[in-house]
């Protein structure tokens, strides 16, 4: 995926592909992925933070931190579906 990101980047936002590559190495130590336990889809550091932040945020937004809303509705509605008609899911 590196590979074909930095090709999509060069392609289209040639202008941006130093900076952003420089982000996404500044929040896993320096390199493009870092593959360690916890910290692969994470990374670390005050840009990290900033979009973790970002996510949560949007998800309080949407509601999907209240429990209504959360994979039990969403769960029991796909099995209601699987019930009714086995062929839904395909």
């Amino acid at each position: 995926m590196r590979d074909i990101f930095r090709e999509w980047l060069l392609v289209n936002y040639p202008d941006k592909l130093n900076h952003t590559l420089s982000l996404v190495q500044s929040m896993h130590g320096g390199k493009d992925y870092d593959a360690q336990w916890g910290k692969r889809m994470a990374g670390s550091g005050p840009y990290a933070w900033m979009i973790g932040r970002r996510f949560e945020i949007a998800a309080m937004r949407l509601g999907y931190n209240e429990r209504r809303h959360g994979c039990v509705a969403i769960c029991s509605t796909s099995r209601r579906a699987r019930r009714k008609d086995p062929s839904s899911l395909f």
